[in-house]
């Protein structure tokens, strides 16, 4: 009895999708959002970005008039641990969360710039509550860190380029409301959260 709005229903590992028609088959279920990995890890190998891992995989979702949600998460070698063990894994913490804070406003530049209007939801993490994020210190509070370091930085950006985003987290496993009230009562935080998000 509800009206359902356009953009209700999105697809996950969006990154999997590799051509223009397969993607036009899930728009015409009604499926108009793909969430999608940044693949931070691949595409600052080195401290310069290498675009071309990701540009084709945004352009086919341009190309079949969807969105996408880009997730960031992952850390590129440069910024994991030299040892310990996190040493060596892609999802280890960043040593730098004002780099990585970096990196994340270099995407929303990137992506207004080749890609006006496609990425318009960033998701900050993936199951930083589970082995989405290592990290030897409390998941939690590394998370907040990141999060204080990176939204900022990312909507600075966005209005720098006269384009609106929204920024979300935690991207929890499970509905874990603790996680979810700290993100949203932190003061380093909470201004800078558009939309909550959990895998269930």
């Amino acid at each position: 009895t509800q009206p359902i709005p356009a953009d209700l229903f999105g697809y996950g590992r969006g990154e999997s999708i590799a051509t223009v028609s397969a993607r036009n088959l899930l728009g015409d279920g009604g499926l108009t959002v793909a969430r999608t990995s940044a693949q931070i890890a691949t595409v600052f190998a080195t401290q310069t970005p290498d675009w071309t891992k990701i540009d084709p995989l945004i352009a086919t979702i341009q190309a079949s008039g969807q969105h996408a949600m880009l997730q960031l998460h992952q850390s590129p070698t440069w910024l994991q641990p030299a040892s310990g063990v996190c040493a060596g894994n892609i999802f280890a913490a960043p040593t730098d969360v004002n780099q990585w804070a970096q990196i994340a406003a270099a995407y929303v530049a990137h992506m207004d710039t080749a890609f006006p209007g496609v990425v318009t939801d960033y998701e900050i993490g993936n199951e930083p509550n589970a082995t989405g994020m290592c990290s030897t210190l409390d998941h939690l509070t590394v998370y907040l860190k990141i999060y204080a370091a990176a939204a900022p930085a990312m909507k600075g950006q966005a209005a720098q380029d006269g384009a609106t985003i929204r920024v979300g987290g935690p991207v929890i496993s499970g509905y874990t409301p603790y996680w979810i009230n700290a993100l949203l009562t932190t003061s380093t935080t909470a201004p800078y959260v558009d939309f909550v998000s959990y895998h269930q």
